[in-house]
């Protein structure tokens, strides 16, 4: 697990904003917190591990295209849940 910081801008030394700032690219607002984590990273996943996510993501792809053709579903209607679906989990994050 990594390390985190989360501190208000307008409490910051000068020094320590202006670096934020360069950081990040970016003017920051008094009103604005910050947070800095420090992590190792993973080790990336390994030849085989991708090879049996592509194989994963191949079979559900062949699945939901089997059940589309079995119940008459258009690429239109699955395109049009996904997009219900996705607007319903940001409606439930800005809730």
């Amino acid at each position: 697990m990594g390390k985190t910081a989360t501190r208000i801008v307008a409490e910051l030394p000068m020094e320590a904003r202006q670096s934020l700032e360069d950081i990040m690219q970016t003017p920051l607002a008094p009103n604005e917190r910050v947070m800095i984590m420090a992590y190792t990273p993973a080790e990336p996943p390994t030849e085989e591990a991708r090879r049996a996510a592509r194989e994963t993501i191949r079979s559900i792809q062949a699945q939901v295209a089997a059940y589309q053709q079995t119940h008459g579903i258009t690429a239109e209607e699955v395109d049009t849940a996904v997009d219900e679906a996705f607007e319903t989990i940001r409606r439930a994050r800005r809730a």
